[in-house]
C-alpha cells in the first residue's frame, strides 16, 4: 500500500466498549484471540461521511486525481457514503467506483489496477480495468457456519434456517450484482473444501486463474494446506496468505477463500 499509494478508509469495530479501525488498531490476530473470550459480539460500522470527505480533501491537495475503489456497495454503504462525499469535495477530481465484491478477490483487484499505474496506465484505462477485472474476479468461500451472515444480513434468515436444519455448510460467493450468494451446499467439512476446489478446477480449466490469494480466519495450517492445493491445480502460488479482515471474520468466523 505504500509503495503504491494507497490510502486506506477502514471500517470501524467496536469491542469490548471500545472502537479500534479495522487492521489499523485492530490486526487480525488479537482480534480473534479477544473474540474467544469476548463477552459481548463486536460490532462494525462503515467509514463516516466526514472521515471520508476529510480524506479527499486532504488527497486532493497532493494528487491530480483520485480513483476510489470500494467493496459491493450491496455488502456496505461505504460507496454511497463516498459517492455522497465525492460530490461534495469536488467530482471533477474524485472517480468512485463499485468493484462488486469484498474481501481477497477485492484485493487482488486493487493491485492489479496498482500495477498497471506503475506502467504509466491512464486514468480512463484504470477505470476500464477496473470494470473489466470486476466482471473476471471470483471470490469462494467455506463456510463453517452461517450464524454471523444472518445476523450481519448477508444471508437471509429463510436461507439460514434451512441451511442449519440440513446441517450444510455451503461456499458463499457474491452474485453479478454484488450480493451474496450461496451454492456448492455440502453436508461436511471436508465435502465442502472437495466442491470448493472443484470449482476452482473448473474456473481454471474454463477461464484460466492468473492470481489468486488464500484468506483465513486465525487458522494458518488450513490455509497453508489450501495453498497447496490451490498450486497443485493452476501451478502458481498465491500472490499472498493472510489473515483475513476482522471485519469480514466477524461476518463468517473461521472460514479459508480463495
Amino acid at each position: 500500500m505504500d509503495h503504491h499509494q494507497i490510502h486506506l478508509l477502514p471500517a470501524t469495530i467496536e469491542m469490548d466498549q471500545s472502537p479500534y479501525l479495522d487492521k489499523v488498531t485492530m490486526k487480525p490476530e488479537n482480534f480473534y484471540n479477544r473474540l474467544e473470550v469476548a463477552e459481548e459480539a463486536p460490532k462494525t460500522s462503515q467509514p463516516g461521511l466526514e472521515q471520508i470527505t476529510r480524506t479527499y480533501e486532504q488527497l486532493a491537495k497532493h494528487y491530480d486525481h483520485i480513483l476510489s475503489i470500494h467493496v459491493s456497495k450491496e455488502l456496505s454503504g461505504t460507496f454511497e457514503s463516498c459517492t455522497l462525499a465525492a460530490a461534495q469535495v469536488d467530482p471533477e477530481k474524485i472517480t468512485v467506483l463499485n468493484t462488486k465484491t469484498l474481501s481477497g478477490a477485492y484485493g487482488l483487484l486493487i493491485h492489479a489496477v496498482a500495477e498497471e499505474l506503475d506502467k504509466g496506465a491512464s486514468l480512463d484505462e484504470l477505470i476500464q480495468l477496473t470494470e473489466e477485472l470486476t466482471a473476471k474476479t471470483e471470490i469462494l468461500v467455506s463456510v463453517p457456519t452461517l450464524k454471523h451472515m444472518i445476523r450481519g444480513g448477508r444471508v437471509t434468515p429463510l436461507q439460514g434456517r434451512i441451511a442449519t436444519m440440513l446441517k450444510m455448510k455451503p461456499i458463499v460467493s457474491v452474485d453479478e450484482q454484488g450480493k451474496s450468494k450461496l451454492y456448492g451446499k455440502t453436508f461436511f467439512r471436508n465435502s465442502n473444501l472437495k466442491k470448493m476446489f472443484s470449482m476452482i478446477a473448473h474456473l481454471d480449466k474454463t477461464k484460466q486463474i492468473t492470481q489468486y490469494v488464500v484468506l483465513h480466519a486465525n487458522d494458518p495450517d488450513k490455509a497453508a494446506l489450501c495453498a497447496v492445493e490451490m498450486k497443485n491445480l493452476t501451478g502458481a502460488n498465491p500472490l499472498y496468505t493472510a489473515n483475513v479482515s476482522p471485519v469480514i471474520g466477524l461476518m463468517q468466523a473461521r472460514d479459508q477463500s480463495a
